[in-house]
């Protein structure tokens, strides 16, 4: 390949001059090649012409034809981090600055760099003599590298309900997955709900509360979470939009299973009551994966049948979510014994799919009330 054969030339020549042929006319064939072969010295010379290339020419690596991540990757050495934080101390044109903080976000930091790579990150969001977007470069910069912290994400979270500027609301919630500190946020990220519902919000809002969502955990941040969507049903809609809820499940799932616990399994049933009576038909679907995958449908039925809905069809349709024989089966017993209401299993008959458990149902029913 172009790659392996630049890889080869400047592996064996050493040449600066060949060097500088590749910066000027086909350095991205070099990026993209086997780097291994190149020694570390050559590739970081590489990287740094380029970027002083593109200096000299006011051309942007952001919006060129390198990929930042690849010329990190490429070139990923101590003395490339350092110098791309000095070149970007004494950067004045925004637009060459954003280049070096995209390229030096993917470069390892060694552990004896990480305060002082994560301070300078700091010192760019907080400088608010800066326009916002760059501000939000230090950010994002934060959260690739992975050098945030509780203490920088509470900072960040305060700034921005203080602005409620959407994008750097997006921004937190980004630091706050990558610090693996969402649940101790919860309280930030359900507000953050209501906010993000209002008028001229952007998308990357909506898509990092979902993702944020997806890494919710521990029990006591999990219960919020249900019990603010079975309080606020039509967020979910909102929110999620054609998405799938069921990271969230499957997350409640493996807590319940290692901590059983009744405050969990009470607030998956709070949620799934209210999805069932506003008819969410796939966030349905979902919550009561909960109840099948920890063998709980009984328990949940038995939860579903003391609590009145405004019609009653919200009941049926959280039972038929659960169904198993085994618990038609009890409900038939329970209607026999006068404990059960015929209207409900009517209205489970009415709400039950096509197929081999409705004609089952219906058989069992004609012979109970022939």
């Amino acid at each position: 390949s172009f790659g392996n054969a630049a890889s080869f030339m400047l592996e064996e020549t050493g040449d600066s001059a060949v060097l500088k042929w590749f910066v000027t006319t086909a350095p991205e064939i070099v990026v993209q090649s086997e780097s291994a072969l190149i020694p570390i010295e050559t590739r970081v010379a590489l990287v740094k012409a380029i970027i002083d290339d593109h200096k000299k020419r006011g051309a942007t690596l952001v919006w060129g034809k390198f990929n930042t991540h690849e010329l990190a990757r490429f070139a990923d050495a101590p003395n490339l981090l350092s110098w791309l934080l000095e070149e970007a101390k004494r950067m004045e044109d925004l637009r060459h600055l954003a280049s070096l903080i995209r390229v030096a976000q993917h470069v390892t930091v060694p552990p004896e760099m990480a305060d002082q790579v994560r301070g300078f990150y700091l010192s760019l969001f907080r400088d608010d003599k800066r326009p916002l977007w760059v501000r939000l470069e230090g950010v994002a910069a934060l959260s690739h590298s992975r050098l945030g912290t509780k203490d920088i994400v509470a900072e960040i979270i305060k700034a921005a309900r203080g602005s409620t500027d959407a994008e750097l609301l997006a921004a937190a919630y980004r630091l706050m997955r990558t610090c693996k500190c969402v649940d101790e946020f919860i309280e930030d990220v359900l507000a953050g709900i209501r906010t993000a519902r209002g008028p001229n919000r952007i998308i990357n809002e909506r898509m990092e509360i979902r993702e944020v969502l997806s890494e919710v955990t521990s029990p006591l941040a999990l219960i919020r979470v249900c019990d603010y969507f079975a309080k606020n049903p039509a967020s979910l809609n909102d929110l999620f939009l054609s998405d799938d809820f069921s990271a969230f499940v499957e997350n409640a799932l493996a807590t319940y299973r290692s901590q059983p616990s009744d405050n969990i399994f009470g607030a998956m049933i709070r949620l799934y009551l209210e999805v069932a009576e506003h008819h969410q038909d796939k966030f349905v679907s979902s919550v009561a994966n909960f109840f099948v995958q920890t063998g709980t449908q009984q328990a949940a039925v038995d939860h579903i049948l003391t609590t009145q809905t405004k019609d009653g069809l919200g009941t049926a349709e959280a039972i038929v979510g659960v169904a198993t024989r085994p618990v038609l089966e009890e409900l038939i017993r329970r209607y026999q014994g006068k404990e059960v209401d015929q209207l409900i299993l009517e209205r489970i008959r009415n709400r039950m799919p096509p197929g081999e458990m409705l004609d089952w149902f219906v058989t069992r029913l004609e012979e109970v009330d022939p």
